[in-house]
């Protein structure tokens, strides 16, 4: 099989290697797409907190069990997965709560273990415990079960800012979080919704959408929003956040910050205008249950914004941090 190694910043190898077989409780899923996001191209680049290598990156999984292990129960080889990628311990305090991204013990496929980068990938055996393979909707597709991933971490976000019919939202960073932000936030009955981006391509991608839409965060007016959601790492886009929303406003914050530090106005705002920030990182088992179910029915991903790629074009496709593209698959079908 083929799988791409990252053996260190800025080197991919792609190598063929012997299949993998499953131990006891574990399972084999062949992979038929894996999406390739921001954070990914950040590991390549520039390296990761959770990141060791040499590694298979890759998160976003969708494909089929090819092999099932022994003392393995409610798998079937020909099922139709998408792989959850936090491997949780089940037991702490935040996933007994329901909380189980901020488990203490976390290893996550595509950083601590082996991704979905290649064309088969094993499932170990506390994942299968977990019930990390989550069996797709019947008639959904691998390209639609890839999104799963990003939309569950619009969902966590969205659960702890609690979208309002009324809501005026602003979203800075038309990329993927961004465009699956907006289509969750208007499935749950919010229609006044702007993104802005400083690539001009996806600003106009997501005005083809029907959605308000700005090439520049400068543009945006102060004290305008109820509700502010980052979808990129800058401090700026930090600062223009905080001055777009209105008193007792609400922000939520996505990425880790790139670039200087805060200023102190913007810090400021938050205590004088009783601003309510809301951090969130990555997304619960629950969150990606809910993110299929939602892309079988409320919310619709137009297959002309996957851009899908071969094996062979990963490496040119990772060295592009800014791009045109909204969602990139790395498609093994």
């Amino acid at each position: 099989m083929k799988r791409a190694i990252l053996t260190e910043r800025h080197k991919l190898e792609i190598k063929d290697v012997p299949e993998h077989r499953s131990g006891y409780g574990e399972i084999i899923v062949r992979t038929a797409v894996c999406g390739v996001c921001r954070t990914d191209r950040k590991a390549y680049g520039t390296g990761q907190r959770d990141l060791s290598m040499p590694r298979v990156l890759g998160h976003e999984i969708a494909g089929v069990i090819s092999e099932v292990g022994d003392g393995v129960a409610g798998y079937r080889a020909g099922d139709k997965v998408v792989v959850h990628p936090g491997l949780f311990c089940g037991e702490c305090g935040e996933c007994s709560s329901g909380f189980d991204q901020l488990c203490g013990r976390m290893r996550i496929l595509g950083f601590h273990e082996d991704g979905g980068f290649q064309e088969f990938l094993r499932i170990p055996r506390d994942g299968v415990k977990r019930g990390i393979a989550i069996t797709m909707p019947e008639g959904l597709s691998f390209s639609r079960g890839a999104l799963a991933e990003p939309l569950a971490c619009a969902i966590n976000m969205a659960e702890s800012m609690r979208p309002h019919k009324d809501d005026r939202l602003l979203i800075i960073g038309a990329g993927a979080l961004g465009l699956l932000t907006a289509k969750l936030w208007r499935s749950r009955g919010v229609d006044d919704i702007t993104l802005t981006d400083t690539n001009e391509t996806k600003a106009a991608i997501a005005a083809e959408l029907g959605f308000a839409a700005r090439p520049a965060a400068g543009d945006v007016r102060r004290e305008e929003y109820d509700a502010a959601v980052m979808c990129c790492p800058s401090s700026n886009a930090f600062g223009t956040a905080a001055e777009a929303l209105k008193k007792r406003g609400r922000l939520g914050f996505f990425s880790g910050l790139t670039g200087p530090a805060l200023e102190t106005k913007t810090v400021n705002l938050i205590h004088y205008h009783e601003l309510r920030v809301f951090g969130s990182y990555g997304c619960s088992i629950e969150n990606t249950r809910s993110a299929l179910a939602l892309l079988d029915g409320k919310i619709a991903i137009e297959d002309s914004l996957v851009h899908r790629i071969s094996m062979d074009e990963l490496e040119d496709d990772l060295r592009k941090l800014e791009r045109g593209e909204i969602f990139t698959h790395l498609d093994f079908e």
